[in-house]
């Protein structure tokens, strides 16, 4: 959209009002931001429906740098001093945008050689024995558009085995480090990364290993 436009200018407008009275919030008293995913229910002249944990929230600008929103995108929302009015698109989540947290819930582990999952949404698990042989990762059936989780492993020199059970049946899809064919390869002595992210269709996987 063009900002010198009539429409453009009411948006630059709004934009500019809505940073304008986030700015002062947390300036006085912010307890915390908050970060979520949601997923575009519609968009007009630069406005934005977004469902968030079964809500839907109306009139959500996005930021200059969030690139092309179109509807059905799952994108990362920004909600500063945790007032959901405030709320604006940072961008379009594809698993790799920097600085998106979505997890609330982390589990630990350094105990077990032979660590499993079952991947509840907004759970990350980080298993950090470096002795790790087997990885077992079950997804559950019932995940809705949006779902996302992630694992967290260390591969030793001798590479483990991962086990995903499908019992959702739903389609994988990887992409990433490791990734050949559609499957995934674990890399030795890297510390790997596995964000699982049901789109509505595919269980998009997406590896990182460091």
């Amino acid at each position: 959209m063009n900002l010198d436009s009539n429409a453009g200018k009411k948006v630059k407008e709004a934009i500019e009002k809505k940073m304008t009275s986030v700015a002062k919030q947390i300036n006085t008293n912010a307890p915390y931001n908050k970060t979520k995913k949601g997923k575009v229910i519609s968009k007009s002249d630069g406005i934005f429906s977004v469902k968030i944990d079964n809500a839907i929230y109306t009139n959500i600008l996005a930021s200059r740098n969030a690139g092309t929103i179109n509807v059905n995108d799952i994108v990362i929302c920004t909600i500063p001093n945790n007032e959901m009015s405030n709320m604006y698109i940072v961008g379009v989540f594809d698993g790799t945008i920097v600085g998106f947290e979505p997890i609330t819930t982390t589990t630990v582990s350094s105990v077990s050689t032979t660590p499993t999952a079952t991947l509840v949404d907004n759970n990350e698990y980080i298993f950090s024995n470096t002795g790790i042989t087997t990885l077992g990762i079950t997804l559950s059936s019932g995940y809705s558009a949006g779902f996302i989780s992630s694992v967290v492993f260390i591969n030793p020199s001798s590479t483990p085995t991962i086990t995903i059970t499908n019992t959702g049946s739903y389609t994988l899809k990887y992409k990433g480090d490791g990734v050949s064919g559609n499957v995934y390869t674990p890399t030795a002595s890297t510390t790997a990364t596995m964000i699982f992210n049901y789109d509505g269709i595919n269980m998009n996987i997406y590896i990182s290993e460091v």
